[in-house]
C-alpha cells in the first residue's frame, strides 16, 4: 500500500511538470514581418515573411523566412536577400550555414511543372553580405554571376508549378519555401531592438525590395526564462518534499 503511494505521489508530480514544462515551450515567442498585403514587384505578387528569434544568452538570432506564395510564375517572384537593423551589437557577426529541403524544377527549356527534392542540403550560397560589424544586417544568396537557392514558393493545388516560367529553371536549384538561419552577434541583450527589415526578391541585387512590415509577437523566446519555467522549477521542488515526507512516514509506520 505505502509503495502504491509512493508510485502516485511520483505519477502525479511527473505529469504536472511535464504539463507545465509543455506550456513554458508554448510561451517561447517570434516577431513576425511580413510583406503587406497584395505586394508586388515588377514580376508580379509577392508575399513573404520573416519570424525573428533573439537569443542574448547564446548570442544569436533566429530567422526562419518563410515564402508563402503559391504556384508563381517568375524567379523574380523568389526570395534572395533579408535585410535588417540591429539596435545593439554587432560586432564580428558570422552566419551559421544552413540546411534546408531544396527544391529543383524538371523541364530542359521550359519548366515542365514537375520538381524533385533533396532535404537537409548545406546552404553555402546564403552569405552574410554586409560588414561583421554593421548594425545593418543584409544576408542573402545573390553571391555569384549565377544565383541559386532562392526561396521558392510552394506549389499549386495539383501539387505542380504550372506558372514558373523559363527563368526558374536558370537558378536551379531552390530551397523550398523555408529557410532558417542563425547569425551569430556578439553584444547583444535583452534590449536589442529590430527595425527596418526588408526582403528582396529577384537575382538582382538592390531591386524589388519590399519593406516588411510587423505582424505580432516578441521576438524573445527560448533565450530569457518565462514565467512558467519558474512555477515548474518551484513544483519540482515541492513534489520532491512530498516524496521524501511520505517516505519519511513509511519509515516511521514501519
Amino acid at each position: 500500500m505505502r509503495g502504491i503511494q509512493l508510485n502516485k505521489a511520483l505519477i502525479t508530480t511527473a505529469a504536472l511538470v511535464l504539463t507545465i514544462g509543455i506550456g513554458a515551450r508554448q510561451t517561447s515567442a517570434q516577431a513576425i514581418y511580413a510583406t503587406p498585403a497584395n505586394s508586388s514587384d515588377k514580376d508580379g505578387s509577392v508575399d513573404a515573411q520573416a519570424a525573428f528569434t533573439i537569443d542574448p544568452i547564446n548570442g544569436q538570432i533566429h530567422i526562419d523566412v518563410t515564402n508563402l506564395l503559391k504556384d508563381q510564375t517568375s524567379d523574380g517572384q523568389s526570395i534572395s536577400v533579408i535585410l535588417f537593423t540591429v539596435s545593439q551589437g554587432p560586432g564580428n557577426d558570422t552566419l551559421t550555414t544552413p540546411t534546408a529541403t531544396e527544391l529543383t524544377l524538371n523541364g530542359s527549356k521550359h519548366p515542365d511543372g514537375t520538381y524533385s527534392t533533396n532535404a537537409g542540403q548545406s546552404i553555402t550560397h546564403w552569405l552574410l553580405q554586409s560588414a561583421a560589424n554593421d548594425s545593418n544586417i543584409e544576408i542573402g544568396t545573390l553571391t555569384d554571376a549565377k544565383p541559386h537557392d532562392l526561396i521558392i514558393g510552394a506549389p499549386g493545388a495539383n501539387g505542380k508549378y504550372n506558372n514558373a516560367n523559363a527563368s526558374m529553371l536558370q537558378h536551379n536549384p531552390s530551397v523550398d519555401q523555408v529557410l532558417d538561419l542563425t547569425l551569430n552577434v556578439q553584444g547583444l541583450t535583452s534590449q536589442t531592438t529590430l527595425s527596418s527589415v526588408i526582403f528582396q526578391f529577384g537575382t538582382t541585387e538592390g531591386s524589388e525590395r519590399v519593406d516588411g512590415s510587423y505582424q505580432s509577437g516578441s521576438p524573445y523566446g527560448p533565450a530569457v526564462p518565462e514565467p512558467a519555467f519558474y512555477q515548474m522549477s518551484a513544483l519540482m521542488v515541492l513534489g520532491g518534499i512530498g516524496v521524501l515526507r511520505l517516505r519519511r512516514k513509511a519509515r516511521t509506520q514501519a
